[in-house]
């Protein structure tokens, strides 16, 4: 599914990526909400229909639907216009944020900070396919099939209360990694572990309790952990940096109103990815996550910006994966702001073959009136043909002037 922007963005980064159009290729530089921005126009009428008859709520609702069928209208060209003069000055704020953030990684010692764009979506999401650890094919596959029937299992069991996959609130492995899963995951699951028991000579020693079996899922789970430390390092930079920001602005001010706002939810997002990483950690070791958390002194401490106390994904690799997580951000707000530019050259072919297409219906329904009031000769039927005759000049009149607007504003824009 393709989610829009503005209800996006109040989900975690993890859903985001997968589900929101701002990381979606082809959507453009679409925030969404349409239909609401159309009843917040509709709003303030709501106490007058609330006491109306069926058929004049109705009436009433085909009049404002019509004044702001008129108003988008009269004012199409220069939206067009002011949409490509802002896309324009979105595609070069881009421009200046990628290369500061380039610059600035280059100061922190990240030298690859491109790659480090393309590695943070598998490090952000903890259902991407199994790599890192062991780079041999054979070890991708038996963790890749381990995986599998830890979803599978996982679906089983809520299928057996009543529930899909989809409601999957991430208490064991499996449900973690069906939460974090898309609907093409699911398709044919059944039939990807059939493919990798043939490729993997699948025997019944990988039963579930099996050492082989308990081994691999060991190694799935040391991957999907250093996904988290990694990411869980970069919530820690950025909660330390918020922090900075916080203590020079000094006194209560927008900009510490706003770093507060910004720890507020670094902690709600650092709070959900300790708790699942603990799930595989206490998976991993046979343990009750209770014995695997971290002191609570440890926890405040990252909270407050310090180190996280592991080595895998330490501070080299949050600074890393910090910095990456900007320009992977910059890199697809680029992209969605090019492909915007494309949308709007289709919108604007779109008006002008529009207004060409209605101009012509419009001639050639007042040459059919023309004629008319030759033949008729009906006063009442005079009358009425006058007034139609007089509707379309005006309306041809309209339509010619919107169209020079448009050669005027949108042909060189």
């Amino acid at each position: 599914i393709m989610v829009n922007w503005l209800h996006a963005s109040s989900h975690d980064l993890s859903c985001q990526i997968l589900n929101s159009g701002r990381f979606m290729d082809g959507t453009g530089w679409v925030v969404g909400e349409q239909i609401e921005q159309l009843w917040s126009l509709l709003k303030d009428a709501a106490g007058l229909m609330r006491c109306m008859t069926k058929q004049n709520r109705h009436d009433f609702l085909e009049l404002l639907l019509s004044d702001i069928n008129e108003l988008k209208f009269t004012k199409i060209v220069d939206l067009l216009k002011s949409k490509t003069r802002s896309m324009v000055a979105k595609e070069h704020d881009i421009h200046r944020r990628i290369e500061d953030i380039k610059g600035k990684a280059a100061d922190s010692g990240v030298a690859d900070v491109e790659q480090a764009a393309s590695d943070f979506p598998s490090h952000q999401l903890a259902s991407t396919d199994c790599t890192g650890l062991d780079p041999a094919e054979q070890r991708q596959k038996e963790m890749l099939y381990v995986q599998l029937r830890e979803m599978q299992d996982a679906e089983a069991k809520l299928k057996s209360i009543g529930y899909t996959w989809k409601a999957s609130q991430g208490n064991t492995c499996g449900e973690l990694l069906l939460k974090y899963s898309k609907q093409s995951d699911m398709n044919g699951l059944l039939g990807k572990m059939g493919r990798l028991e043939r490729d993997l000579k699948i025997s019944p020693e990988w039963d579930v309790d099996s050492d082989v079996y308990q081994a691999t899922f060991k190694d799935l789970a040391a991957t999907h952990i250093f996904r988290y430390q990694s990411a869980i390092d970069v919530f820690v930079h950025e909660l330390a940096a918020e922090h900075l920001k916080k203590h020079r602005a000094g006194v209560s001010s927008k900009v510490t109103q706003a770093a507060e706002s910004k720890i507020q939810a670094l902690h709600r997002k650092l709070q959900v990815q300790l708790s699942e990483m603990y799930v595989w950690m206490a998976a991993a070791e046979g343990k009750p996550v209770s014995e695997v958390q971290l002191e609570e002194a440890i926890v405040s401490g990252m909270l407050l910006g310090e180190a996280a106390p592991w080595q895998v994904g330490g501070h080299a690799s949050g600074v890393r994966m910090l910095f990456g997580r900007r320009l992977f951000m910059a890199q697809n707000d680029l992209a969605r702001c090019r492909e915007q530019f494309s949308m709007l050259e289709i919108e604007k072919s779109r008006l002008f073959a529009w207004l060409s297409t209605t101009l012509s219906h419009v001639r050639e329904r007042l040459a059919v009136v023309q004629n008319g009031l030759t033949e008729n000769e009906e006063p009442w039927g005079l009358t009425q043909e006058h007034g139609m005759k007089f509707w379309l000049r005006w309306h041809a009149r309209r339509l010619r002037n919107l169209r020079k607007r448009a050669e005027k504003k949108l042909m060189h824009a």
